[in-house]
């Protein structure tokens, strides 16, 4: 084929990029509309029943072309995703009343992702951080002192490392505030004290562990862990708060929390990270790994990356501070010991019984449900 002709065809297709560029955009402009008028009318933003109704659309109409199911659900999700990514933080006023919302960490990433949507849903929100100084996070406001922040607030969301968490509880004590006070930690045992000791102190606190991260497109639907500190009115408020953001509560005891998460956060980082370090002796060069590699390694890599991602801090706080890490690690090294084991008696009855065995263990992990969280 000529190079003229090449050419012409390619630019043929950037015009069609540049339609669909444009369809996307009008599509999340209708989005946006539609955000706004469920936030009038009172409704959720996410309704799974009409998401797949939409997943059927793209399926049958990609089929007529030849494109397979799963690559026309890939695309489908992600046109989801993101009109409820614009519907979240389209404006509108959540149920209830409007809250003063004083973010301690509010220039860090799930500071911003909860600050913004807060925002959006009427609540009055202003970040507490010294990395804010000097910049402005849209339209969230900025407050340099703590004490003067929480005096006025009628919550305080705290949403810094855990490192720094001893000293926001001591300033908060400081400072007499009457806002409720809620950690959003993934580990609760290095606030424990600090979370015992406000109370004693007066102070109102909940706790709450939300189970995504700031890299989370969307929150609507998503498990929040809503962790009972023993003040009920505390807790109702937090309720109130998170309920407007469309996520799922669920209850769980402040005790129970880290040996909950112990096996849900700290095994999968072990698999992750160890699955990294095992190819450091790979005989296989680095060069013919990047291109050879099989689905199974594809999809261990990419988990694996991101908990790479994650920022180091977190991950060594989740591994090293949950006080259950260590009975985690300890059942991980013996399965993996189990399962060498296994394989060094060459026997494939053997494997397929323990191979059935864990099929029958398997659950289809269920979606989190929406429920009313009893104050």
């Amino acid at each position: 084929m000529p190079r003229d002709a090449l050419a012409a065809l390619r630019q043929e297709l950037a015009r069609h990029d540049r339609t669909i560029a444009a369809a996307v955009g009008d599509r999340l402009r209708v989005a946006r509309r539609i955000g706004e008028a469920k936030r009038r009318a009172g409704l959720p933003i996410r309704n799974r029943a009409v998401e797949r109704q939409v997943l059927g659309r793209w399926a049958e109409r990609f089929q007529a072309l030849g494109v397979p199911r799963d690559r026309a659900h890939a695309f489908a999700r992600w046109l989801v995703e993101e009109a409820v990514r614009v519907q979240e933080l389209a404006p509108g006023r959540a149920p209830g009343r409007r809250l003063r919302v004083a973010i301690v960490g509010g220039a860090g990433g799930m500071g911003r992702l909860l600050g913004d949507r807060l925002r959006a849903i009427g609540h009055r929100v202003v970040v507490v951080d010294p990395a804010a100084r000097g910049r402005t996070l849209g339209a969230l406001g900025v407050e340099r002192d703590l004490a003067t922040a929480a005096r006025s607030a009628d919550v305080v969301l705290v949403a810094t490392p855990i490192a720094a968490a001893p000293q926001v509880y001591r300033t908060l004590q400081r400072a007499g505030s009457r806002a409720v006070v809620v950690d959003i930690f993934s580990v609760k045992a290095p606030v424990q004290a600090w979370i015992k000791r406000g109370r004693r102190a007066g102070l109102r606190v909940a706790s709450v562990h939300p189970l995504f991260g700031p890299g989370a497109r969307t929150v609507s639907g998503e498990l929040v862990l809503l962790v009972d500190c023993g003040d009920r009115a505390a807790t109702a408020r937090t309720a109130e708060l998170f309920e407007g953001l469309g996520v799922v509560l669920e209850r769980v005891p402040l005790d129970l929390h880290d040996r909950w998460m112990a096996d849900l956060q700290v095994v999968p980082r072990l698999a992750a990270l160890s699955f990294l370090m095992a190819q450091r002796g790979s005989s296989a060069p680095a060069r013919a790994r990047s291109r050879a590699t099989t689905p199974s390694f594809r999809r261990q890599f990419e988990v694996s990356e991101r908990v790479l991602g994650e920022a180091p801090e977190l991950s060594y706080a989740i591994q090293v501070l949950n006080p259950h890490a260590r009975a985690a690690t300890a059942r991980y090294l013996t399965a993996s010991r189990e399962l060498a084991r296994l394989l060094g008696r060459r026997d494939p009855s053997r494997y397929r019984a323990r191979v059935a065995r864990l099929r029958r263990s398997l659950r289809p992990l269920p979606a989190p449900r929406a429920r009313r969280v009893r104050r």
